[in-house]
């Protein structure tokens, strides 16, 4: 389900701790330095840490201006309880929830960190990128053989959203559209790497993909497929819209623009994704089901971080915090905003989630200044600018950052692609003191 259930994102949690907590250990055993300095990555440290010192401030009673009106009904419902238990109140209005987003966001970080560190060893990244195109081909392929059987079943249980739709494991068919479209990513960039350095010619091409090479080439071509299933347009098009972009990046990266042209391609190609994003936002806006109004959500949404654009509800605490803010005209409970930077502007306010996003920026600099300058590991480059792509336009108008499956997928191979750029390295290109890969004891 996306490991969007409490057990599984706290057993992801605890397993990525212990790698973080065991991983110096295994770089004394092999005897190297680490790959990337603190140093080498203080700017987005210290953007995202400020970012969760934030959040967990929100939870300690008695900092900042609370939420009067909230705690106020939090203490009359005690009072006719006939509990004496005392109110304390807090910037967040759900403090355990908050610090429950505390410990996931620590998750993403943790990936981020191995993945970097692990990404500018010579082999280990693409390993990792043939890891993930297998698992995503495993999950589009029980996902087209469910919709094939009509069955409507998750893992044996029955469906109870998105019926006659392929989710795969996940709930959410437009979820499973972004694990979908980074899958189609990681298979396109695994078939591109193995078909690197072969001779011109037919034949030598033929020859090649009887080896597995065209079972990634089939399994790109499957996981498109379930992609497509899914029905979700907005997932569809930023995917298809990612897949363009690491088209456009590898060749880019293959060094036959000038520089400067390179720069006019790339600018205009990020031009043409804002207008698509726009589009995928209007059409948000202008498309209503099931009593669902998303435009009276955005502006319900955006009217309540103005109230408190500096200190936010507490992060975690959307479902709850929008209850208050839910007119009648919404039939139903609304968990997400189907907005993240929206969402996140609400719960964290203004100020954390610039400090947040200039994290995902700073990364996002790197590899665009990799494009612009070829150079080895390039398909890595390509896939973790174009993986940003499809979570940074999906992001408009969904929640699936929000499934820690797709965010661990996308942070592993944005770090795996920030190791193949230029952070840490001089400028005569060698790793920079204490970030050399491999040295004697």
């Amino acid at each position: 389900m996306g490991s969007n259930r409490p057990l599984a994102w706290t057993i992801l949690a605890l397993a990525v701790g212990l790698l973080c907590a065991t991983w110096p250990l295994v770089i004394r055993r092999e005897r190297r330095h680490l790959a990337l300095t603190v140093r080498a990555l203080a700017i987005p440290l210290a953007a995202f840490g400020a970012a969760v010192a934030w959040a967990l401030a929100q939870t300690i009673p008695g900092v900042g201006p609370a939420a009067p009106a909230v705690w106020a009904a939090a203490g009359q419902v005690l009072d006719q309880a006939g509990l004496s238990t005392p109110v304390s109140p807090s910037l967040s209005v759900d403090p355990y929830a908050t610090k429950v987003g505390v410990m996931r966001l620590l998750t993403y970080g943790g990936v981020f960190w191995l993945a970097v560190q692990h990404g500018r060893l010579s082999r280990r990244p693409f390993r990792v990128v043939e890891a993930l195109s297998v698992i995503a081909i495993v999950y589009a392929g029980y996902g087209l053989l469910e919709y094939a059987s009509g069955t409507e079943t998750i893992l044996s249980m029955p469906k109870w959203a998105y019926i006659g739709e392929l989710t795969s494991t996940f709930v959410n068919r437009n979820s499973y559209a972004t694990f979908a479209g980074l899958g189609v990513l990681c298979c396109v960039a695994a078939v591109a790497h193995r078909l690197e350095d072969r001779r011109p010619g037919l034949a030598p091409l033929l020859l090649h993909l009887r080896r597995r090479t065209a079972l990634k080439a089939v399994g790109a071509i499957m996981v498109l497929m379930a992609l497509f299933c899914t029905g979700s347009r907005a997932g569809i098009i930023a995917s298809l819209l990612a897949l363009a972009s690491q088209g456009l990046f590898l060749w880019m990266l293959t060094g036959r623009l000038a520089p400067r042209r390179a720069a006019v391609v790339l600018l205009g190609w990020g031009g043409l994704i804002g207008v698509s994003a726009a589009w995928l936002l209007m059409m948000s806006d202008t498309f209503a089901a099931n009593g669902f109004d998303r435009a009276l959500v955005y502006r319900l949404t955006w009217s309540a971080v103005m109230e408190r654009p500096w200190q936010g509800m507490g992060l975690g605490t959307f479902s709850a915090a929008f209850e208050a803010l839910r007119t009648p005209v919404l039939v139903l409970p609304w968990r997400e905003a189907h907005d993240t930077y929206l969402e996140l502007m609400f719960e964290l306010g203004i100020p954390a989630v610039a400090a947040l996003l200039a994290a995902v920026v700073w990364a996002a600099a790197h590899l665009v200044r990799a494009v612009l300058r070829p150079g080895a590991n390039g398909g890595l480059v390509a896939l973790a600018l174009a993986g940003t792509v499809l979570m940074a336009t999906h992001s408009l108008v969904d929640f699936s950052a929000q499934m820690p499956a797709v965010t661990m997928f996308w942070l592993t191979l944005l770090g795996s692609g920030v190791a193949q750029t230029r952070v840490g390295r001089t400028s005569t290109g060698a790793p920079a003191a204490g970030a050399i890969e491999s040295v004697p004891a």
